[in-house]
């Protein structure tokens, strides 16, 4: 169990408030719980601001032992915030089913924040979506291999909508090889693909990004990543590539390369270099 209260004075013009935050999470059989919270703010001038009350549930379901010995999770929550005038359409949940185990890592989520979701105490990045967060990775261990550990492969789609159902943001994220070697080094080549369908009263716009990313691990002590990304509305095709080598802990070095090139829609100059960078870096620390 835990509380906090705060209370807040006034100054230059700001109300002073009382904060409350009460939360409760009992575990039950063996890798499980069930929570509670609520939230309050009162201003201590009850006329110009009503005090507003947050309070919700969540709960997690774990066990090791799902189909003899296999992985299970389930996670869920629900919120819910007063409103002015008892608008409604203030509530915000999630469910999530996680199966993490080898050769299959499988999960699928969604989550809903409703227009007027707005916490008395903490903040809301978005409103008024529905997102859709399906997961599917394949990692098969080499029986007998002196050098590979595991390999991966991979992806995680994830589908913003409004609460109505209309697409805002389509991302996706594909990790098209991954290998482990026994001795703690990785390589792996992530493909990525963003989509943005945006309303303003200025004017809507559509929005397409692709990235590639190409992260190579030589050791510990020194990596290597390669990111490639274009986006159709700059119509920029950029590269970076960022070289690590930790000498020892807190000594660097490092090289950076970054070229830009636009494309102008033009077949006679297409993709014209904009600017291209290079850059090193050493990092010394002395301790004493």
């Amino acid at each position: 169990m835990g509380l906090l209260y705060v209370r807040t004075g006034e100054d230059a013009g700001a109300l002073g408030e009382d904060f409350l935050v009460a939360r409760v999470r009992r575990r039950i059989l063996r890798q499980s719980y069930v929570g509670g919270i609520y939230t309050g703010r009162a201003a201590r001038d009850q006329t110009a601001v009503p005090t507003r009350h947050t309070s919700g549930v969540d709960f997690r379901l774990s066990t090791s032992s799902f189909r003899g010995n296999k992985n299970l999770d389930v996670a869920g929550s629900w919120l819910w915030n007063s409103t002015a005038l008892n608008a409604g359409d203030s509530a915000a949940w999630s469910l999530r089913v996680d199966y993490p185990n080898d050769v299959w890592d499988m999960s699928a989520g969604i989550q809903e924040v409703q227009k007027n979701h707005d916490p008395a105490v903490g903040f809301t990045s978005r409103r008024d979506f529905r997102r859709y967060t399906p997961e599917l990775r394949w990692n098969p261990r080499p029986v007998g291999n002196r050098y590979i550990r595991r390999f991966s492969f991979g992806g995680q789609p994830s589908v913003f909508t409004d609460t109505r159902g209309k697409i805002e943001t389509v991302e996706a994220d594909l990790q098209a090889f991954r290998v482990e070697l026994h001795s703690g080094d990785n390589m792996q080549l992530t493909i990525s693909y963003e989509y943005n369908d945006v309303a303003l009263a200025e004017g809507d716009f559509r929005t397409r990004l692709y990235r590639a990313v190409v992260d190579t691990q030589f050791s510990p002590f020194m990596y290597l990543v390669n990111n490639v990304q274009f986006d159709s509305v700059s119509r920029v095709l950029g590269w970076q590539s960022r070289f690590r080598w930790i000498l020892t802990p807190g000594n660097d070095i490092f090289f950076v390369y970054t070229h830009n090139w636009i494309d102008e829609l033009d077949a006679s100059s297409r993709y014209r270099t904009l600017d291209r960078r290079a850059a090193a870096k050493a990092v010394y620390t002395k301790r004493f």
